[in-house]
């Protein structure tokens, strides 16, 4: 096989030992090989009545590696509007406990998370686009590890309607 080498400015070819290229690829998300490899995928779920405009769940981590939050999830009984902010201060509310969904861990996630409270310090640095769910429906804000928590960093979920929700963040750190 060959290609061309912007370095070297001309064609190389690729060859093995036996003359075939080796190359492999990892086709599932990072979070799977993350949850089965290092056991470090964690799940956070707030279940509350809120007030319009209260923040569901809260999520700093004060871990030394970076958290990649994979996946929002967002329930409720009537029509909602949600938003993620980057949070600079500190939330109050019912702890959190992560769950690790490889049970064959006991490892647990290193942070602050807090549910159904109140957070001062909402950065404008970040502020997601709005995620609309449907009376008695779910849906999920799909981020795929985009939102990337390092040390000290957080994140709080905002819903825009007085109502019963459910939000579950999935992330995993690496």
């Amino acid at each position: 096989m060959r290609f061309w080498n912007k370095k070297l400015n001309g064609w190389r070819a690729i060859t093995g030992s036996d003359d075939r290229i080796n190359m492999s690829s990892r086709s599932n998300p990072r979070a799977f090989y993350n949850c089965r490899d290092k056991a470090e995928l964690y799940e956070w779920l707030s279940v509350c009545d809120c007030l319009a405009g209260d923040y569901v769940l809260f999520v700093r981590n004060t871990d030394d590696e970076t958290l990649y939050i994979d996946n929002i999830s967002l329930g409720t009984d009537s029509n909602n509007l949600f938003y993620v902010h980057n949070v600079t201060g500190n939330a109050t509310g019912s702890t959190i406990i992560g769950s690790n969904p490889n049970l064959s861990s006991d490892n647990e996630p290193t942070g602050a998370f807090k549910g159904n409270g109140a957070v001062t310090g909402i950065s404008s640095a970040f502020k997601s686009r709005p995620k609309r769910v449907a009376a008695n429906t779910s849906g999920d804000l799909s981020i795929q590890g985009c939102i990337i928590l390092s040390t000290g960093d957080a994140i709080a979920v905002q819903a825009m309607q007085a109502a019963r929700v459910e939000v579950a963040i999935t992330g995993y750190y690496e």
